[in-house]
């Protein structure tokens, strides 16, 4: 407190009367008396003035906690003070933090027409630590953001490298400060010994070009699971799985400051092992994640992150638990955590009440105004044309084909190729639906046979296009 002005003591003053804790204010206002004065008050003289009673040493953990209170109050006001000082004296520094605001509320627009301009500055300025960060941003906001076409891919990679060589830049700008250090410190050991040195007047030795940061330390976890994060990249199906269990098991014993950020990542890796072990066909051990994940949230009275559900209901569905799905999403729908991809998760209530032939509840559950990618966006048509199907409309579902077909040929990409094949598969359904005799029975036993020469690639596919699924379901049934 001592080094604190006047005016600081007042604002100080103000935190804590916001507090509305007598006893703290009781405490600082002793405080600030011995401000001037020499010595320290004796833990007597601040208990009688916080609690207006005799002080004994049983009663001093009542003490330490109104002075850690206190302390963490100063703390914040130091914090806060020396935060805004800094943003004040370095501009490019105050654009971080602004880019990092936008970012936070989403304010798309803002942060896009206005971070390029913040690096070009932070550049300018030779600022390569601001400049590195406001690249960042920029990356992550490009992955969030990103139309996720290969083009736009093809540009969020340049501009990682670009990323990379801006971090290498300033670690080697660091690194030639760190080295100016020790030079300095060097001579002014000297100095200080009164020792001479005996050498040339000119001693440089060469700057450090190459850096060895060494064959690392397997006691370094954070290190450890930074170097799993990128091997899971580069890894599939049960090497994918083992590879995220080791990042689980370092985060249970390798917490980060922020208890949310930990929480989540480990909700993410447990819905990662889950989504593996859908597409390896293992449905049981992906409930199990998926469960342990609701469980998680539960447990602490944490909304259920509403990828978790859209993934619990999928694997019901390759399980063929349909009503299951329904029955999951009505349980915990007031769990949900509505904030993020939240429409996702009736299109697969939907998709269960298809399977179950309710076209209308189906229908009546698909989200308004929700924002789709490619994928999503033909995972939502398909609905339509199901419940076309099952509700015997079939002039409207082979309408919605055509309409689905122009759509696909309109584009390209990995999705549309798939769903290419899907339509076709629907598109020749329709042809023989409804009942047309004996040329219907051939029809269907060709389509069979078409679909049995490309199974393993139909069953995989299925997996996730539960349009797909629907319509082998569908034809499978027709004796």
């Amino acid at each position: 407190m001592r080094v604190l002005s006047d005016r600081e003591i007042g604002k100080v003053e103000a935190i804590i009367k916001a507090q509305k804790r007598q006893s703290l204010q009781q405490i600082y206002a002793l405080l600030k008396k011995y401000r001037k004065r020499e010595g320290v008050p004796a833990n007597d003289e601040i208990y009688q003035h916080a609690f207006g009673k005799e002080y004994s040493s049983s009663k001093n953990y009542l003490l330490r906690h109104e002075l850690r209170l206190l302390n963490e109050l100063i703390y914040d006001y130091l914090i806060e003070d020396t935060f805004t000082d800094y943003i004040k004296k370095y501009r490019t520094t105050y654009h971080v933090w602004l880019a990092q605001a936008f970012l936070k509320r989403k304010l798309n627009n803002v942060f896009a027409s206005d971070v390029s301009r913040f690096i070009e500055q932070a550049k300018e300025n030779t600022r390569p630590e601001d400049t590195v960060r406001l690249l960042d941003l920029q990356n992550l906001w490009m992955v969030m953001n990103g139309e996720k076409t290969i083009g736009d891919i093809e540009r969020q990679m340049e501009f990682t490298e670009s990323l990379k060589q801006e971090q290498i830049r300033n670690f080697r700008y660091r690194h030639r400060e760190v080295e100016a250090r020790q030079a300095f410190l060097k001579a002014f050991k000297m100095e200080v010994a009164g020792t001479k040195y005996s050498g040339p007047d000119d001693y440089r030795t060469p700057p450090e070009r190459i850096i060895d940061i060494g064959i690392g330390n397997d006691d370094d976890l954070f290190e450890k699971a930074l170097i799993l994060k990128k091997y899971a990249y580069q890894t599939t199906g049960l090497a994918h799985i083992e590879i995220l269990r080791q990042i689980v098991a370092i985060n249970d014993v390798q917490h980060f400051d922020d208890a949310q950020r930990t929480f989540e990542n480990q909700l993410a890796l447990l819905n990662n092992i889950a989504v593996e072990y859908i597409a390896l066909g293992q449905f049981a051990k992906a409930d199990e994640c998926l469960v342990s994940c609701i469980e998680r949230c539960q447990k602490i009275g944490q909304p259920i992150k509403s990828w978790i559900i859209q993934n619990y209901i999928a694997n019901q569905i390759n399980q063929g638990r349909y009503q299951n799905g329904i029955d999951i999403f009505n349980r915990l729908i007031g769990e949900l955590d509505k904030s993020y991809e939240y429409f996702l998760v009736p299109l697969y209530k939907a998709y269960c009440h298809l399977f179950i032939n309710q076209p209308d509840e189906a229908l009546r559950v698909l989200p308004e105004d929700a924002s789709l990618n490619d994928r999503q966006h033909l995972l939502f048509r398909m609905i339509f044309l199901v419940a076309f199907i099952l509700r015997g409309q079939f002039e409207l579902a082979t309408n919605e084909c055509h309409n689905i077909a122009r759509m696909i040929n309109a584009n390209e990409g990995p999705h549309y190729k798939n769903y290419e094949l899907i339509n076709n598969l629907f598109a020749k359904y329709l042809k023989v639906m409804p009942p047309h005799g004996k040329k219907r029975k051939e029809s269907i036993q060709s389509l069979k046979g078409e679909m049995q020469r490309d199974e393993q690639r139909l069953t995989q596919l299925a997996i996730t296009e539960f349009s797909l699924k629907w319509l082998i379901e569908a034809i499978t049934s027709i004796s």
